[in-house]
């Protein structure tokens, strides 16, 4: 095994693992924000953001609004989603991003 070869590969890892808990943390500051989702099919509907799964495959919202009506709960897959916008304002503002230790 190549010592050195191994060297970069924790630091790969070590950084894929601060990436994964940036964006944990990031939905975890986007949760009770409203939101404003591009779907596939050109239909956008308005909602309140609550939480991701695991797998980032799913997003639960509440007072999902859409042409047919108001659904109080739902799931959207990721897969249909083109894009999402998101209304941060006040104190839901995300912080600067802290500086990494070694």
């Amino acid at each position: 095994i190549n010592a050195e070869y191994m060297g970069p590969v924790e630091d790969n890892e070590t950084r894929s693992s601060h990436g994964r808990e940036t964006l944990l943390r990031v939905w975890d500051r986007l949760c009770g924000s409203d939101v404003l989702v591009s779907m596939y099919g050109n239909t956008a509907v308005k909602a309140r953001f609550e939480a991701v799964d695991g797998t980032q495959s799913q997003l639960y919202v509440t007072d999902l609004e859409t042409k047919l009506g108001t659904y109080p709960e739902a799931l959207l897959r990721m897969s249909d989603v083109r894009y999402i916008d998101f209304a941060v304002v006040g104190d839901k503002d995300l912080p600067s991003p802290q500086p990494r230790t070694p």
